[in-house]
């Protein structure tokens, strides 16, 4: 037998002798179309037999599912071209994820790479030493494009075969096993990852306080994607979080931020005698009796505003002149004039006395030299700027800060003497325009001959003859910017300002119109809205469902009217079951016709009045089946004593009557009153195999009105899910000690399911069954049944037991003379076999427990095929209350 080395010399040397060939052994090929050499085989006899190359060409070979490739080819062609990766049953592609073909031998055939197969130099791979391995495909099944169904000339140009990553039975994937062979491998191009996006960063900048440590410990995020989404779940709360803070300040405290409430302020004219104004503010001193001794006319404290000073509602602002500040260098005393001044510095600039703020007298220049009105020692400075920073303190203790007075525009513009100068105060974000209101009537009283001005400023044009008329009631502020005069201005604002003008700050002014444009906004909405719905409802509501079926605009008419009034009779029985009552012997009264209406929907009908059923109103409160019928109590059955219900199968089959019936009358009816009237009065029935529960509560008669209505019959419905003994007999004590009779009143407790609550001994359904006496069967002989749940998967499938009886009360909470016998009813929903073991069995929720009793009501009204757990439900509430459940029209929930 030939060996290997006989056919790879060139392994020799590596690898070493290689074992002997077994017959058994699958042969290989070394197939290599491109080098055009024949397949290789070794056989057990030694010699070398050339293998004919088939003639079937690749192109051609039936695909089937007996072809080794069937369902990879299916699968690669069911993929996109990026999401194909190279095959594991060792056909290499002979062309590059670019496209481009594979001039590496190592590169075309991975599957030989990964068994140590080293290309010999015509391309033709060499297998390894140890063992034998596959090689080319006769059919050439490694030839890229080879698809089922394809050609290669219907390969498109410049496609690419490519491989999606298989996992080997080592665990290993080929992409691992390429990465570990040796060779150049094809230049794959990667995607160019982008930097952190604006919203990554703000994300991370919200949430910088949770570095990834806290987030892993403490929040539980492990990965990196869940840190990530936790970020961005943040920063959407923040940014909701800033837009309704946005929203709210807009709403609240934009106004109140730029522009807040303005101080107290008086006008002008408006000052009563119990105040007195210094420099633009008016100060209360009615209570102020503080002022020192006056030298000559008083020797005691005493309040300037009464004698002997008397200037109460007069100006005292030439009492305490702002001297030597802004006008130092504007109001100068002459050379070689003596006004004790210290250089620049002189004590006053007017004489130290009051005027009347509305006829303004200029005092007496002459009287400059007078200093007894003029508070120039520190100690009445120290006294003024305390009452200019924290007011007067009233009798009460209050203090009281002054108030500004104010001119309106036309109190200025009407006179000869005021003027305005604007000067724009920065405060915060707040811009106020005040405009300073000056009496130039004041300049009078400045001795030019002891004081120089600037030559030809505004001063000395405000005192000259001319310039009261051509100033006067006028704003100065575009004289004093364009003449460079603002040194002037400000000197006189602070020596003969009167008051301020009544203005609107800029952002009083935005505020407005913030508002009156979200006033618009508003009420643009609002009317667009009302305009839509308008062209809507006039121009394209009656295009909708206008199928062009060719029918006449009164007969859609009339289809519309019926679908808007679908709910009236919706109460009503078919005609062919509705019987119709007996008529009396000398026929209906006919009814005389009014004007008015005198009934509604919601009248109830008058017991034992004969009324036609047709005619009256239908609503939810008073059925068909109770407008006409007569009502007949239970018959008791002659045999076994038992009270037999009018709907049991014994009593409905009774077909024979002594009573005629009346004409065109129905032989019976679907609801059970109704068949209570054709079969009321005949044979004896059959016994019921339901009997009623001892002590039942009678029926009273059908006229019977305690609070001057018809009774109805009410299920008062509570759903318990833990509650314990306590809240659940606070509950049904409640319920049962109520005015409202006992045979129209039911308790319905449905238990949801078995739970123990916190604190409690017994489980809910436990305290709710040991609350009920006189069972009418036995706790242990109560039977679950099945019902659909409000659920999903196997949850759907729920089981329910029925305990029928009447309440038992507790005599420590209601006393034995008001303990009444109240019919009760508990359902317990204890659910289905396996989940027996679960920690809540039973449990679907308190909207599963309404649909319990909400789905039976449906039953009983429209005569519905019932489920076992329904029958049960129906024959006990009939069993404890003898009455029939369709008679039951309110549902009370707690």
């Amino acid at each position: 037998m030939a060996s290997n080395e006989d056919h790879y010399p060139n392994q020799r040397s590596r690898a070493g002798p290689s074992p002997p060939l077994n017959t058994h052994v699958r042969s290989y090929t070394t197939n290599d179309p491109e080098a055009g050499t024949s397949p290789v085989t070794p056989t057990s006899a030694g010699t070398k037999p050339r293998r004919q190359k088939s003639l079937v060409r690749p192109e051609r070979e039936r695909v089937d599912p007996n072809h080794p490739q069937y369902y990879y080819r299916q699968r690669a062609e069911s993929l996109d071209p990026d999401q194909v990766a190279q095959s594991t049953t060792g056909h290499a592609p002979m062309v590059g994820p670019d496209g481009r073909p594979l001039s590496d031998p190592s590169s075309r055939y991975p599957s030989l790479r990964r068994a140590g197969v080293t290309p010999t130099p015509n391309n033709s791979p060499v297998p390894p030493a140890d063992g034998v391995r596959r090689g080319k495909s006769i059919l050439g099944r490694e030839e890229p494009g080879m698809h089922r169904g394809r050609t290669l000339r219907d390969r498109p140009p410049g496609a690419a075969s490519h491989a999606r990553p298989a996992v080997t039975k080592e665990g290993t994937t080929n992409h691992a096993i390429a990465k570990s062979s040796t060779g150049p491998k094809p230049v794959v191009a990667k995607k160019k990852e982008d930097g952190p996006t604006l919203w990554i960063v703000f994300c991370h900048v919200m949430t910088a306080c949770f570095p990834a440590p806290v987030l892993s410990t403490i929040g539980g995020l492990k990965t990196q994607p869940a840190q990530r989404a936790w970020r961005e779940k943040m920063g959407l709360v923040i940014i909701i979080l800033l837009i309704c803070g946005a929203v709210g300040f807009l709403t609240f405290g934009f106004t109140q931020s730029v522009c807040p409430a303005p101080p107290l302020r008086f006008r002008i004219g408006t000052i009563n005698r119990g105040s007195l104004i210094i420099n633009g503010y008016a100060y209360q001193l009615s209570d102020w009796n503080n002022h020192p001794p006056i030298t000559g006319m008083s020797n005691e404290s005493s309040n300037p505003l009464y004698p002997p000073l008397n200037a109460g509602g007069l100006d005292a602002s030439f009492l305490f002149q702002k001297v030597n500040g802004r006008c130092l260098n504007v109001i100068v005393p002459k050379p070689g004039v003596d006004v004790h001044q210290q250089g620049e510095s002189v004590p006053t600039y007017f004489p130290c006395r009051t005027f009347n703020p509305n006829k303004t007298v200029a005092p007496d220049p002459s009287t400059y030299f007078n200093y007894t009105g003029c508070h120039l020692s520190g100690v009445a400075r120290a006294s003024y700027y305390g009452l200019m920073v924290n007011g007067v303190q009233n009798a009460k203790g209050k203090w009281i800060k002054g108030a500004q007075v104010y001119y309106d525009w036309d109190d200025v513009n009407r006179t000869t003497h005021l003027a305005v100068y604007n000067g724009l105060v920065f405060l915060f974000i707040i811009i106020y325009c005040m405009g300073d209101v000056l009496n130039l009537d004041l300049l009078s009283s400045l001795r030019r001959d002891l004081f120089n001005v600037p030559m030809g400023g505004l001063i000395e044009t405000l005192t000259s003859a001319d310039g009261a008329k051509t100033y006067g009631g006028a704003d100065l502020s575009h004289h004093v910017v364009r003449m460079g005069q603002k040194l002037e201005a400000e000197c006189l604002t602070d020596i003969i300002k009167v008051g301020t003008m009544d203005t609107e700050s800029i952002g009083c002014i935005a505020s407005d119109i913030v508002l009156y444009v979200s006033l618009a906004v508003i009420l643009g909405v609002i009317v667009i809205k009302f305009l839509l719905a308008i062209i809507f409802g006039w121009f394209l509501s009656w295009k909708l469902g206008n199928f062009n079926e060719g029918i006449s605009y009164s007969a859609k008419m009339r289809r519309a009217n019926e679908i808007e009034h679908w709910t009236e009779e919706i109460h009503q029985p078919a005609e062919a079951i509705n019987p119709r009552p007996y008529a009396p012997a000398g026929g209906w009264s006919k009814k005389k016709s009014k004007l008015l209406p005198q009934t509604s929907r919601f009248t109830q009908p008058e017991p034992g009045k004969n009324f036609n059923a047709s005619e009256w109103p239908q609503n939810t409160f008073t059925k068909p089946t109770q407008r006409w019928v007569f009502h007949f109590p239970p018959l008791r059955n002659t045999t076994t004593g038992n009270l037999t219900p009018p709907t049991s199968p014994g009593f409905r089959n009774q077909e024979s009557s002594t009573l005629p019936l009346p004409r065109n009358s129905e032989a019976n009816s679907r609801r059970s009153s109704e068949s209570s009237l054709t079969n009321a009065i005949g044979s004896p029935p059959t016994a019921c195999p339901f009997p009623l529960a001892r002590g039942v509560v009678p029926q009273p008669a059908p006229d019977y009105e305690p609070y001057n209505f018809p009774l109805m019959h009410t299920i008062c419905l509570v759903t318990a899910y833990s509650e314990g003994w306590e809240s659940l007999r606070t509950t049904l004590d409640s319920i049962a000690t109520t005015d409202y009779p006992n045979s129209h009143k039911l308790i319905l407790v449905i238990a949801d399911g078995i739970i123990t609550g916190a604190g409690n001994k017994e489980s809910t359904p436990d305290v709710c069954i040991g609350m009920m006496q006189g069972l009418v069967i036995p706790k242990d002989d109560v039977r679950p049944f099945s019902y659909v749940a409000i659920a999903d998967g196997s949850k759907r499938h729920n089981m329910a037991k029925v305990y029928a009886g009447f309440y038992k009360y507790d005599g420590t909470t209601v006393d034995k003379s008001k303990q009444q016998r109240v019919p009760m009813v508990t359902i317990v929903k204890c659910g289905a076999p396996e989940e027996a073991n679960e920690m809540k069995p039973g449990n679907r929720g308190k909207r599963d427990s309404q649909i319990i009793l909400m789905s039976f009501l449906q039953r009983v009204m429209f005569d519905e095929r019932m489920t076992m757990l329904e029958y049960e439900l129906f024959n006990s509430i009939w069993r404890v209350t003898g009455v029939n459940p369709d008679k039951y029209e309110i549902v009370l929930m707690v």
